[in-house]
């Protein structure tokens, strides 16, 4: 009896284990490493320019900051260019200088669509995480097509479960690594009122009007200083709810993990 009940123990965590991790196509080793590194291409270029573990602060909202105004220009060109495109049956244009005008026009779409979302990042946070949801399908079809061009899209799609899986754990644990190399890099109350005052969040008195500092115009009652959080009298902790709806911090900190 105590056996059968240890196989069912057995047999239940094996259905656990194979539901939450994907199934992975056995490869030759030469091919797994081969393919997780180029996998990992559009990870660590996501981790440099839109993270806190990178540049995210200095590139990404500052970008954000100093050319956010001209994004409705941006979305106005792309309007009209998608319109010309579609009026003029461009992605029908097969001749050799019509292929490459296809090629271009499709290219410019697609980068003035990138630039508009990094241009709204301040006002749509979670918009560079999506961008990075259709970049990498298409860095994915950009491999393929260079070096596993003769090979099914099948086949090649079931390699990609193992390479992905292992550079989403390996993603996974430089970032806990990272985290826990300073206390700068953890997320908690000074972190946030600190990232929410790098990538200019503007604080919401609406529910808190007397968090309102009255020595600085428009500034909080508390403040940070040597990493540490200071609340002088009359100001309480509730505050910090004035960044409650500030996004901007914990997406560029957490992006690592919303890449997993």
């Amino acid at each position: 009896g105590g056996t059968n009940n240890n196989g069912n123990h057995f047999t239940r965590l094996m259905k656990i284990f194979s539901s939450v991790f994907p199934k992975v196509e056995p490869l030759p080793w030469r091919t797994f490493f081969w393919l997780s590194f180029l996998c990992s291409f559009p990870v660590v270029a996501y981790t440099l320019l839109f993270t806190q573990m990178g540049y995210g602060e200095n590139i990404y909202y500052s970008f954000s900051q100093h050319f956010g105004e001209y994004s409705s220009v941006i979305a106005e060109s792309l309007i009209i260019f998608a319109f010309l495109y579609y009026i003029f049956d461009i992605d029908e244009w097969n001749s050799e200088i019509g292929n490459v005008f296809r090629i271009l026009s499709t290219s410019l779409m697609f980068l003035g669509f990138a630039s508009l979302v990094m241009l709204a990042s301040n006002k749509y946070p979670y918009g560079i995480i999506s961008l990075f949801a259709l970049i990498d399908p298409l860095w994915l079809l950009i491999v393929k097509t260079m070096f596993y061009r003769n090979k099914e899209t099948r086949t090649y799609v079931s390699w990609l479960s193992g390479p992905l899986f292992f550079v989403s754990i390996l993603t996974a644990i430089v970032f806990v690594i990272w985290v826990f190399l300073d206390s700068g890099n953890e997320w908690n109350n000074v972190t946030k009122v600190e990232a929410a005052e790098r990538t200019g969040c503007v604080p919401d008195y609406h529910d808190y009007p007397n968090c309102m500092s009255q020595e600085e115009s428009g500034g909080t009652c508390f403040f940070t200083y040597d990493s540490t959080l200071y609340f002088p009298d009359g100001c309480e902790q509730t505050c910090l709810n004035v960044y409650s709806k500030c996004i901007n911090g914990i997406v560029l900190w957490a992006g690592p993990l919303m890449m997993c």
